[in-house]
């Protein structure tokens, strides 16, 4: 069961890069921090999360 699980975990953050727009190299250091910044961005008020509720994580943090 742990192998699968952490099967899984790998398999969304292969996913989760892919949906952010990372890569495993940049051109530069302005360029990763450029495209991490929008990935947080992203993930923290665009992404919906389903153990929010399907809300995403600025919503439920400004809601509090």
């Amino acid at each position: 069961m742990l192998l699968v699980r952490s099967a899984e975990k790998e398999g969304a953050t292969v996913a989760n890069r892919v949906e952010f727009g990372l890569r495993n190299t940049f051109n530069d250091f302005k360029e990763a921090q450029s495209t991490i910044k929008q990935a947080v961005f992203l993930y923290n008020n665009v992404r919906l999360h389903q153990h929010l509720g399907f809300l995403t994580p600025e919503f439920v943090h400004q809601a509090s």
